[in-house]
């Protein structure tokens, strides 16, 4: 099985064994069955996960004293070249779209094999159709930017599903 550690020509395997940092957090008794797990990261995201606080605790479910919260991110077939939805290591969508705009939330805006656009939750549910056009974008208050095929843009209020022809004020 490989680990990932590879000792240098300069280096004693000893010394590659000894240099390793870990993070650990104590378990309930419900978790000891998976004691065993790690969990694998760069640096960059080590670095993010300590500054934003959000280690996680295997066996726990989730961030210490919280509810496990993963994004939702694409994720990209090479075979097929379409693009599904991934929140951690658990795929929600198998890769069917196009393209994937913009992810925000719980929700992806994405341009279907059909060529037409709309937005999706995180199980591939169609929540809002927009037609066809050249990019989605999420706002801030809950609004999407539709730049259609023409040039023109226009906004949609994710919350009512209405479109506006000028960016509404969203007073929050």
């Amino acid at each position: 099985m490989f680990e990932g550690r590879m000792a240098g020509n300069a280096q004693p395997r000893t010394r590659m064994e000894n240099s390793g940092l870990s993070v650990s957090c104590s378990l309930s008794e419900d978790s000891k069955r998976n004691e065993g797990l790690e969990i694998v990261m760069t640096h960059n995201c080590l670095l993010d996960a300590i500054r934003n606080g959000d280690l996680i605790c295997l066996g726990g479910g989730g961030p210490v004293g919280e509810e496990q919260w993963t994004a939702l991110k694409a994720c990209h077939d090479r075979q097929s070249g379409l693009w599904g939805l991934r929140c951690g290591n658990k795929i929600t969508v198998i890769p069917q779209y196009r393209e994937v705009f913009d992810i925000c939330a719980n929700r992806a805006a994405v341009r279907f094999k059909d060529g037409r656009t709309g937005v999706v939750d995180k199980s591939g549910v169609l929540m809002v159709v927009t037609g066809c056009c050249r990019r989605l974008r999420f706002l801030k208050g809950e609004l999407l930017s539709v730049a259609k095929e023409d040039g023109s843009d226009c906004y949609t209020d994710l919350k009512t599903n209405r479109t506006y022809q000028e960016r509404p004020v969203v007073f929050s």
